[in-house]
Order: C-alpha cells, then sequence, then structure tokens
C-alpha cells in the first residue's frame, strides 16, 4: 500500500543450512511522479499551461510553483486537483509576463502524497494581437494593418518583409506606444504590385510577447477619383471624366451595356498620357441606351484597383443654329 511502511531482512543459504537473517531494513512505497510533465507559455497573456501523464492508483495531483531554481527554492502549492482524469491545469495566478517560474507535481491518493517530478520552467508572455489583418489602402502604395488590443500590453512593434521564406528577414516598420491605436497605415517605400508579409508584437515595460501569424498583402494603385460619364455634347457619345492617381502610367477605361452578375465589361480605352483625366467614348453607342463605366490606373508593374461602376445614356444631340426671328 502506498504510503505505508514495511520491514525487510534477508537470509542466505544452501543445500544443508540457512545462515543468520541480516539487520532488518525498511522502506515506503510511494506513488510514481506523473510522467511528461510539461509547462509551455499559455495562449492567453500571464499564464503557462502545465500537462501530464495520469499516474495509476492516483485521486489527485498537487502542483507547486517558484519564482526562483536557486539553492533551496521555496515552492508554494498553486494546484490541489482531485479530478483523476484531470491531465491539464492553466496557471493564471499573478504571474509576471517575461519572468521564468519553475514548477513540480506530485500524484496523491487518499492516504499520502507521492514523489515529485523534476522540476521544469517556463516563461509566461503577451499574447500575439488577434485578428491581426492586412488589406490595400485606400491610397497608392499603401497597406492598411489592423488587430484586436492585448489585455495588459502597453505598446506594438510591427515587422514587415518583402519575402517569406526560411530567409525573410522581417524589419520594424513601428513602434506604438499608444495602448488604444488598434491600425496603422504603412505607407513607407512600398511598390504598388508587390506582396508584402507583416507580422505584429504586443509589448509591455517587462518584455516582449509572441508574434502573431504572418499575414500577407499587395499594394496598389488606387482607384482614380472623381469617376463621372454624362451625356456628351454630340449624339451617340458619352463624355467621361477623372481625377489623376499618383505614380500612375496610364488608365484603362472599360464599358458593359448592362450591370448584372453576367456583364461582361470590355477595354474601350488604354490611356498612356499620366495627364489625361478625360475620355470621349464614341465606339458603337446607341441613344437612349444606358452604358456602364468603370475605369483602372495603372504603372510600369501593375494595374491598380477598379473605380465604383458608373452609368450615362447617349442622346441624339440638339439641333444646332436653332433661332426664332421676326416674321
Amino acid at each position: 500500500i502506498n504510503g505505508q511502511t514495511y520491514y525487510y531482512k534477508i537470509v542466505a543459504s544452501d543445500s544443508r543450512s540457512i545462515g543468520r537473517f541480516s539487520p532488518i531494513i525498511e522502506a515506503s512505497p510511494q506513488l510514481a511522479p506523473p510522467d511528461n510533465f510539461k509547462a509551455v507559455t499559455g495562449g492567453e497573456s500571464a499564464c503557462i499551461d502545465l500537462s501530464w501523464t495520469s499516474v495509476v492508483g492516483a485521486t489527485g495531483y498537487q502542483i507547486q510553483r517558484s519564482s526562483t531554481k536557486s539553492d533551496g527554492p521555496i515552492f508554494t502549492i498553486i494546484a490541489i486537483i482531485s479530478n483523476t482524469l484531470t491531465t491539464n491545469y492553466i496557471d493564471k495566478s499573478n504571474l509576471i509576463n517575461g519572468e521564468t517560474y519553475y514548477y513540480n507535481i506530485a500524484a496523491t491518493d487518499s492516504r499520502h502524497t507521492g514523489r515529485f517530478s523534476s522540476i521544469i520552467q517556463a516563461k509566461p508572455l503577451l499574447a500575439a494581437p488577434d485578428n491581426f489583418k492586412a488589406v490595400t489602402g485606400h491610397e497608392s502604395a499603401s497597406i492598411v494593418l489592423s488587430w484586436t488590443s492585448v489585455l495588459g500590453a502597453t505598446g506594438y512593434e510591427i515587422q514587415r518583409s518583402s519575402t517569406n521564406n526560411d530567409l525573410a528577414e522581417f524589419t520594424i516598420i513601428a513602434t506604438i506606444s499608444n495602448t488604444l491605436t488598434i491600425n496603422y497605415i504603412d505607407k513607407s517605400n512600398l511598390i504598388n504590385g508587390q506582396t508584402y508579409y507583416y507580422k505584429i508584437v504586443a509589448k509591455d515595460s517587462q518584455s516582449t510577447g509572441r508574434f502573431s501569424a504572418i499575414i500577407q498583402a499587395n499594394a496598389q494603385l488606387a482607384p482614380p477619383d472623381n469617376f463621372t460619364a454624362v451625356t456628351a455634347h454630340e449624339s451617340a457619345s458619352i463624355d467621361l471624366s477623372w481625377t489623376c492617381v499618383v505614380g500612375a502610367t496610364g488608365y484603362e477605361i472599360q464599358r458593359s451595356s448592362t450591370n448584372n452578375d453576367e456583364a461582361k465589361l470590355t477595354r474601350i480605352a488604354t490611356i498612356s498620357n499620366t495627364s489625361t483625366s478625360n475620355y470621349i467614348d464614341k465606339s458603337d453607342l446607341i441613344n437612349g441606351q444606358t452604358y456602364y463605366y468603370k475605369i483602372v490606373a495603372s504603372d510600369s508593374r501593375s494595374i491598380g484597383r477598379f473605380s465604383p461602376i458608373i452609368e450615362a445614356s447617349p442622346q441624339l444631340a440638339p439641333p444646332d443654329n436653332f433661332k426664332a426671328v421676326t416674321g
């Protein structure tokens, strides 16, 4: 029985006789320490996940913790677990992110506490910001980043790379000290059409937390603003105009005679003059019919984002030189 003391003696014998008995010795069997006792940084800030393999015959477990591992560390009980099926525990009791903590565990039954495991260690860290997202910015050559704030964080660090492989080098592009900030617009030397990779980490006064998963987005030329379509002065024509896009080297205009899920917009004009901000469409238009247009800016490397679809109808022009004179 675990915890009970047993006494032993031994004697040698041969074919003719039994010798003298040894002195009596004693020992107590004990519950074995749980195997595979592990401690890892928890999913939340300021927590550590502990796990182990259950011990046959145990009715529970006792977990102890210390903040030092020097000679004579002082371990205190942080958890007494009475469910024999439990093989994990999350320690959230007054942990400080970035500090190392030391743990041991022992199995228990109704009579005694078994032998303690070897000491293991782990560090709690600030959690990685959730919902980290990167989307093409409204402006050309920009990417908008957003995330959910981390409890206990005093700031964030954002890193960027133009590659995402084993040799990728991430560099800091922003250090944010306002704990309420949950977004950032990256405009630092981005090239339209190129993919960029980002990760973010929360920080406090003592430590840097865990980095988020890597996300990606493309910087693109912005859609031309103020894209308008109006009936032109001539019959069967529509005047299109827009505001020039910084960095664009040209524009592409597309048109459709329908505007539904099956609509097919086809290119009607490619404009390479960067200063051009208008175009008169006269290509096979029918007076009275509605036409739908969208426009996109381009440069030598990429095509940007299309504008919203706009519409207009060509009409017969009013008769010229309409005059009235006294009869």
